[in-house]
């Protein structure tokens, strides 16, 4: 039985080591992509999906009501989401990440430990005598705290829109795949 096409098969070897040459900045593109993806979704996208908790707010008595209806999470400027890029590419790795100072604890979640700022305590200061004019003193006890404190402790909540997914893994696999087969057939 002849052959057909020796000119196609002779392209493979050629046209497999092209592919080679660019699948780490392809695969790199499709993370960027799925990574923000994951800030139109409000969450991290899984097996299972994990949504981003929302927004805290202090309201009478010091309750903490979640906020519903508001804009989304991390996306006020689109800095965050913006800055999300290939960092690095090797023959067979590629690295993405963002280069923002804030990003990581965001992605991890943890307490930020701060001094107040004169603004701040100016702030509470201010808080603390507008809630005993209103006659609620356990609100201005609690910004009158505030306003002498040594120091602040802010928990920021985690919210991943970063890191090992399976559903990234099976869409690389997927377009790898889809790739292949189409150098196979050319």
């Amino acid at each position: 039985m002849p052959i057909k096409n020796t000119n196609d098969i002779l392209k493979m070897p050629a046209e497999y080591k092209a592919f080679k040459k660019r699948l780490p900045r392809f695969v790199g593109t499709l993370a960027v992509n799925f990574f923000k993806e994951n800030f139109t979704r409000q969450g991290f996208a899984d097996e299972p999906f994990v949504k981003w908790k929302g927004r805290k707010q202090y309201i009478k008595e010091g309750a903490k009501v979640e906020m519903h209806g508001r804009a989304s999470l991390l996306i006020k400027t689109g800095a965050l989401r913006r800055s999300i890029r290939i960092v690095q590419t090797a023959a067979n790795k590629v690295s993405v990440g963002t280069i923002l100072p804030y990003a990581q604890i965001h992605n991890e979640g943890g307490t930020i430990v701060q001094k107040p700022t004169f603004k701040q305590r100016m702030y509470f200061s201010y808080l603390s005598e507008e809630a005993y004019k209103s006659g609620n003193t356990s609100t201005g006890n609690m910004y009158a705290a505030f306003s002498t404190a040594k120091k602040l402790n802010i928990i920021i909540p985690q919210r991943k829109f970063i890191g090992n997914s399976t559903g990234l893994n099976k869409r690389i696999a997927r377009q790898i795949h889809a790739w292949l087969k189409e150098i196979l057939r050319a």
